[in-house]
């Protein structure tokens, strides 16, 4: 036991120390965000970024009130030029007030010309209930690596993931032998739920991925896929866990704040997981098992990536491009 705790202890503090001062772990209760934009991660600029920490709400940049991801996005902050920008603090509503000079963040690859603050609309984060608020809410998208062993075969980063909006079931469970026959044998009807939305989430540019722990054969996957009826426009994609803490080819939108693996062992998980990340690229919804019961609780994620993930990017109508497009699309590109 102690030597399980002093483990779990060490992920914690690893995850803490690798965020930083600036990013440390916070999760928002209901009532903590109210008006504006929540600091979900800062990159760090020239000057006045080491005045803002994550979980600060920005009310103003250079008197402009801002409350939507849309309306960050309008604002060019990596010009070199100095900013002024207005907030408070997280919980303790202390008002601050700080000028910021930045230049674009480049050492995300594949992503280009990235500011120095990932941010979402207070409003639009706080849709989440209470007990979708896990540990990776509020977050940008945590370092991770998934690999689809079917056409299109290859692996997907974190990063690939910005763009467009994703949900994550994650069949990653603990447990006594009894436990997981349990769960393997829930997850074909849990993946035919999942493929039921699949037209609707696709119409609203939303992803679905189902995520396990090991590789899996085709005789697996149909065996998984029994109850999915018809498969069009195509069957939601089955994914291995391959993130590994510390590989460099499993990254997200954080230099090491955040990491699925870690978080996952963090929270000793005897249970599945759903992750939500919009087009932003912030976790919008972290739930831990079945909180409603498997039915409903898989029906309110569903319902929650169709309809509340309206943060932004916006796009020129009729644009075409990554995020207009399915990741089985963008993959057969590479």
């Amino acid at each position: 036991m102690g030597r399980h705790l002093a483990s779990a202890a060490a992920l914690a503090l690893a995850f803490v120390g690798c965020a930083g001062e600036l990013n440390r772990p916070v999760r928002p209760a209901e009532g903590d965000l109210e008006e504006g934009l929540w600091v979900a991660y800062n990159y760090g600029c020239a000057r006045g970024c080491d005045d803002i920490r994550r979980g600060d709400r920005i009310l103003e940049i250079d008197g402009v009130v801002t409350g939507s991801g849309a309306e960050f996005d309008r604002l060019d902050l990596v010009d070199g030029a100095p900013h002024r920008i207005v907030g408070r603090r997280l919980r303790s509503d202390e008002p601050f007030e700080v000028t910021i000079e930045a230049e674009p963040v480049r050492d995300l690859p594949p992503l280009k010309d990235v500011g120095p603050l990932r941010v979402v609309g207070s409003e639009a984060l706080d849709r989440a209930p209470s007990w979708a608020r896990e540990l990776l809410f509020g977050h940008a998208i945590p370092a991770l690596r998934f690999y689809r062993e079917e056409p299109p075969i290859g692996f997907i980063s974190g990063r690939e993931l910005y763009g467009r909006s994703f949900v994550a079931v994650l069949w990653v469970y603990n447990g006594t032998l009894p436990e997981r026959t349990y769960w393997q044998e829930l997850a074909p009807k849990v993946y035919a739920h999942l493929q039921s939305w699949v037209p609707r989430l696709l119409a609203v540019d939303v992803d679905v991925g189902f995520i396990v722990a090991h590789n899996t054969s085709p005789e697996t996957r149909a065996e998984l896929r029994t109850y999915a009826g018809d498969p069009n426009p195509g069957y939601v994609p089955v994914y291995q866990l391959s993130s590994r803490s510390g590989d460099a080819n499993t990254v997200g939108l954080e230099r090491g704040g955040a990491d699925l693996r870690d978080a996952l062992k963090l929270g000793g998980l005897p249970e599945p997981v759903i992750l939500i990340f919009d087009a932003r690229g912030i976790v919008r919804w972290h739930s831990n098992g079945f909180p409603l019961g498997v039915a409903d609780t898989i029906e309110a994620a569903l319902s929650f990536a169709e309809t509340q993930l309206d943060d932004g990017p916006e796009r020129a109508e009729g644009e075409l491009g990554p995020r207009a497009q399915p990741l089985s699309a963008r993959a057969a590109m590479r």
